[in-house]
């Protein structure tokens, strides 16, 4: 049984990743496990270097980048792993809130 997920693990942006074209092949995209100090990186030059500011608080979701959605442990600096889990549940549910209004 499919669940329609897909994993891209070990993946750096613009490494072997380019976030300009991610959503090109996926309709929601999570991510986490990243530096919170990405001010001038790949995903800074994707979603605009104040991107925290349009951050939902509830959904996770970024402003004006339908589709996106950051993890706590990306938009804080350290959290605790149980943290981390409860956000990646709350952001699941938003991914899928999201996905069935499509």
């Amino acid at each position: 049984m499919s669940s329609g997920m897909t994993f891209l693990g070990g993946r750096s942006a613009g490494k072997n990743l380019e976030p300009s074209n991610i959503l090109e092949n996926f309709r929601a995209v999570y991510l986490a496990g990243l530096s919170p100090d990405d001010s001038n990186g790949a995903y800074a030059a994707w979603l605009g270097s104040n991107w925290r500011e349009g951050l939902d608080s509830e959904t996770h979701q970024v402003a004006g980048h339908p589709g996106v959605f950051i993890g706590e442990e990306f938009s804080m600096d350290g959290v605790t792993v149980v943290a981390a889990a409860a956000c990646g549940r709350t952001v699941a549910a938003a991914i899928d809130q999201f996905l069935s209004t499509q």
